[in-house]
């Protein structure tokens, strides 16, 4: 039965580059280094990229040095602004057929992404709201984006012109008035505005019909009252004289 030996040396060091991956710019391509040193043979050695538990991409090599070597794989990333969610690493490892086995796996270190981008708002763009008596105007105007967005107001009214440059992403405009309110959310990458038209609720037909339901209500109570100040006799009284039917005021003769 025939043997053989198989001489293989597992990277010295694996290492990630460039140092830093914060900053990166939405929709922009980055070029990622994994640098493996002193790694034989090298037609055996396979690289992996990994996106915390996901594997992003794989390089394996060819050659027929059987001596330690170093090699680099590349790996392109296009940020996108969920990529920061999750760390970025490469490893190396040594692939061979059985009977013999695999050697440990040797991992870089670990690189954190920040992936910079404009803001956008959680709810529609713009909003038409109803302005209804006994409820209270709310504005949101949230979005997310890198860095942190900061907000800034106008309003339809001169009373509130002070309060234009309220940094806050959900306000509650001092005075409860229909207009249009504009909310612009900006950072370093650009800006968005968010428009909220604000419209006085029409009355609803059951307050109009209460209304004038009322009014001939009270006429109603009125004719029935000045009914009530007939007497039996026939006299209607309004204060401290009379007037009876049929007969006159008068007490000079005719």
């Amino acid at each position: 039965m025939l043997g053989f030996i198989v001489c293989a040396e597992t990277p010295d060091v694996v290492s990630i580059s460039p140092p830093s991956l914060e900053g990166l710019i939405e929709g922009e391509s980055y070029s990622l280094r994994c640098d493996i040193l002193n790694v034989a043979p090298v037609s055996n050695l396979s690289v992996h990229w990994h996106r915390g538990d996901a594997l992003l991409y794989t390089e394996r090599f060819g050659g027929s040095s059987l001596s330690p070597v170093n090699k680099t794989s590349v790996f392109n990333l296009s940020a996108q602004r969920g990529d920061g969610e999750t760390p970025i690493w490469c490893e190396a490892q040594l692939d061979f057929w059985r009977p013999v086995p695999n050697l440990p796996t040797i991992k870089s270190e670990s690189r954190d992404v920040t992936v910079l981008y404009p803001p956008a708002f959680t709810e529609p763009n713009n909003e038409t709201l109803e302005l209804s008596d006994g409820t209270k105007l709310i504005l949101n105007c949230t979005a997310a984006g890198k860095p942190t967005p900061v907000y800034s107001w106008r309003f339809p009214h001169l009373i509130q012109r002070t309060n234009q440059n309220v940094n806050q992403s959900v306000l509650a405009p001092p005075l409860q008035l229909p207009g249009t309110y504009a909310c612009t959310a900006s950072n370093s990458q650009g800006s968005e505005t968010k428009y909220f038209t604000v419209t006085k609720a029409p009355r609803h037909r059951t307050v109009v019909a209460a209304l004038v339901g009322g009014g001939v209500l009270l006429a109603v109570v009125i004719f029935i009252v000045g009914l009530l100040a007939l007497t039996t006799e026939g006299k209607i009284s309004f204060g401290k004289g009379g007037y009876r039917k049929g007969r006159s005021t008068s007490s000079a003769p005719i």
